[in-house]
């Protein structure tokens, strides 16, 4: 009888941390929406946005995207930044305003800070001092002209393939399954 009482211990405490951990997911979520919000209102600047932004993307394909540089010309090659104008190119078809673009670097940030919280969570730290290391990265000076500069998209981008190629690399070390390794690679 106490065996049971005890698995069953043990089964609600499974629920109740993973209820735990998806109501501080949802806090990153909500407070790094709610910290960034002010942004969407912001309209395009004229620092090197124009360049990015303003393309007229229904004059380009996806071939286009994958073979040239991010300024589709090919002038330049040093600057190939595929992922980019591939993220541009699919706000562009969804909705050409500065608010919807500002809504995606949100949402990307959104999205290394989940990533980051797993990361730390699930091969380095405590929950405690993962949270508490994700929520310094959420409000962290240095991310405000990432998230809140249309470009800087490009340095969100670069957080999530990282920290999704970390996640790959670990999980081929713990479970030795060749998919993890080639996600790695391709994430990397």
């Amino acid at each position: 009888m106490k065996r049971i009482a005890n698995n069953i211990l043990k089964i609600s405490d499974i629920k109740n941390n993973i209820l735990f951990s998806v109501i501080l997911y949802l806090f990153i979520f909500v407070f790094t929406m709610l910290l960034y919000s002010q942004s969407i209102n912001y309209n395009i600047s004229g620092i090197d946005d124009d360049s990015f932004i303003n393309f007229t993307f229904d004059r380009y394909s996806l071939k286009d995207i994958f073979s040239k540089n991010v300024y589709f010309n090919d002038t330049n090659k040093t600057y190939y930044r595929p992922i980019l104008s591939l993220s541009f190119f699919i706000d562009n078809s969804i909705n050409q305003t500065p608010a919807s673009m500002h809504t995606t670097n949100i949402l990307l940030h959104v999205i290394c800070a989940i990533l980051l919280l797993f990361v730390l969570k699930n091969y380095y730290f405590n929950f405690t001092i993962s949270f508490l290391s994700t929520l310094l990265f959420v409000v962290h000076p240095l991310n405000v002209y990432s998230v809140s500069w249309i470009p800087g998209r490009n340095d969100i981008l670069l957080c999530i393939f990282f920290l999704l190629s970390i996640i790959s690399i670990m999980e081929y070390i713990k479970n030795n399954k060749i998919q993890f390794i080639i996600l790695h690679f391709i994430f990397f």
